[in-house]
């Protein structure tokens, strides 16, 4: 139970710094032993979990597939594809960019947007979350 918790700790940091990290740095950050973090390393890069943004300097970060894993949920639960013409012709009589988000944990997580293309704003990652507080759809 130990090893997947540590495996989804680093996984966990690499998203939420959102830039790519070196073992090292991993390991200083989550406070675990080189040799433990070398091993799940190697694991999640095997399984397509982390890839290397710069393999000279040994810097890592999450890979595709963890997206891939991430949109089943969605994908699944077919909330995207009923929402979608809603959430476009909303868009189309507010001529304000709409959001479609879930609650998670007390987060909103953002799962589709519709808004005018060019339009500078506040830019949301669909994927990304914000605690409920902060945000107009919390």
């Amino acid at each position: 139970m130990r090893t997947v918790d540590r495996a989804l700790d680093i996984m966990e940091l690499l998203a939420k710094t959102g830039k790519p990290m070196t073992q090292v740095e991993i390991c200083q950050a989550l406070n675990m032993p080189k040799s433990s973090v070398h091993d799940l390393m190697h694991t999640l890069l095997e399984r397509d979990f982390i890839t290397y943004d710069n393999e000279q300097f040994k810097t890592f970060k999450l890979a595709l597939h963890v997206f891939e894993i991430g949109m089943t949920v969605i994908e699944n639960r077919n909330m995207v594809a009923v929402a979608r013409p809603y959430l476009v012709e909303l868009h189309k009589n507010v001529r304000e960019t709409v959001f479609l988000a879930v609650e998670n944990r007390n987060n909103i997580v953002y799962v589709d947007c519709a808004e005018e293309r060019g339009v500078m704003g506040g830019y949301i990652n669909l994927g990304g979350t914000r605690p409920m507080y902060c945000s107009g759809l919390g």
